[in-house]
């Protein structure tokens, strides 16, 4: 499952062929429509400005939807399957999308076209997200990937995890990295150098979301859910209200609340 929220409000979210797109109004759950079916799986969302770009598997691997999620084009970019995207960390209309193989792909006009980035590791990458004047993507085996001038150029960062990264989120100079066993990470310069994090679980962790107060949320298996209140320093496990696993975080513009989603249907609005 992934979701994502534009910057006027509008969220969608997907988890198989499945999307779900909802207006500002997320606490209504009539609010929340069924998109029409797409062709293949959908692993990652991210928002462009007012476009919505998802990935997933190879044949119909990238989706654009202009109009909050309830209608997407599809076109096919790479033969393997694309597991995260994320818009660059300038105010433009870059975004990265990576996947199988440590492959990477960059546009600059919000998915209209895409260009290989040559890849920098041969690992599975099953996220990325934008920080100040950076990139970063995690992986398989503890693999964590760095990208600047825009998303163009990247490199491997030795931070020492042994476990996968499922996921990776970032507010300002802020990046935490989830995964394996309920390990969290930590990097307080934009992904340049990272500690670990005591975890409240040993769950899997599958998605971490930020927030402009310095709180994040990450949830995984079981319906497991972990907050931070300080900046991704400490975190504690919070009473879950599903025990589904959850896959999916992203924190809702304007109000900066966490979104959660994940099997059987499973939206959950902080």
């Amino acid at each position: 499952a992934a979701i994502a929220c534009t910057n006027k409000g509008y969220t969608a979210a997907a988890g198989g062929v499945r999307v779900l797109f909802a207006g500002p109004d997320i606490d209504n759950t009539l609010s929340w429509n069924v998109a029409a079916s797409q062709p293949e799986d959908i692993y990652g969302i991210c928002a462009v400005n007012n476009v919505l770009i998802a990935v997933g598997v190879a044949g119909s691997n990238t989706l654009r939807s202009l109009d909050g999620g309830a209608t997407w084009t599809s076109s096919p970019i790479a033969s393997g399957e694309l597991w995260g995207v994320s818009r660059g960390p300038a105010a433009d209309d870059v975004a990265v999308a990576v996947g199988e193989d440590g492959q990477m792909w960059r546009t600059t006009n919000a998915g209209l076209a895409w260009t290989s980035i040559l890849p920098v590791t041969a690992a599975l990458l099953f996220a990325v997200t934008r920080c100040i004047g950076a990139m970063v993507a995690v992986g398989s085996n503890g693999v964590i990937i760095r990208g600047t001038n825009n998303g163009l150029t990247w490199a491997v960062i030795p931070a020492g995890v042994s476990g996968d990264l499922f996921a990776v989120s970032a507010w300002l100079m802020t990046v935490i990295a989830v995964g394996r066993s309920g390990q969290i990470w930590r990097s307080s310069d934009a992904g340049a150098t990272w500690a670990p994090c005591v975890s409240p679980t040993s769950s899997n962790l599958y998605a971490v979301t930020s927030s402009p107060t310095g709180r994040w949320t990450a949830c995984g298996a079981s319906g497991t859910i972990v907050q931070s209140m300080d900046d991704g320093k400490t975190w504690v496990l919070q009473v879950s209200p599903v025990t589904e696993t959850l896959r999916g975080a992203t924190a809702h513009i304007p109000t900066g609340r966490a979104i959660l989603v994940g099997a059987a249907t499973s939206i959950i609005v902080e």
